[in-house]
């Protein structure tokens, strides 16, 4: 008698844990969301006043001056992949946000970023 209840008491739990789960299952399920917006983002405004957004992939320093690797949120026709940024300080003591466009300094910051992202 006591062995049957014992059983039976276990399938009732067991039922009871599938339920529960299935719970705890749409729970994390909405968590997943919230996650997949965890990834930072910037806003950009330009000089003409358009906004947008990008995916901050990584933030570096190179010779004391910080950079950031950006993709384009939304990108536009012919943008592919992330490009380096750099973050300047202007004389209010803004910071400014410029797209690395000198050959140099974008191969010695990629170097440097390769070099950080070696030791991972």
């Amino acid at each position: 008698m006591n062995k049957h209840h014992h059983e039976h008491q276990h399938r009732h739990h067991h039922a009871h844990h599938g339920h529960h789960h299935d719970h705890v299952h749409d729970a994390e399920h909405e968590d997943e969301g919230v996650e997949a917006d965890d990834i930072p983002t910037i806003t950009l405004v330009d000089e003409d006043g358009a906004s947008r957004d990008f995916i901050v992939w990584d933030n570096f320093e190179v010779e004391s001056t910080q950079y950031l690797l950006l993709e384009p949120a939304e990108p536009e026709e012919g943008e592919e992949g992330a490009w380096f940024f750099r973050v300047d300080t202007d004389a209010e003591g803004q910071q400014t946000v410029t797209p690395v466009t000198d050959d140099e300094e974008a191969e010695r910051v990629r170097r440097a970023w390769e070099e950080f992202n070696a030791g991972d």
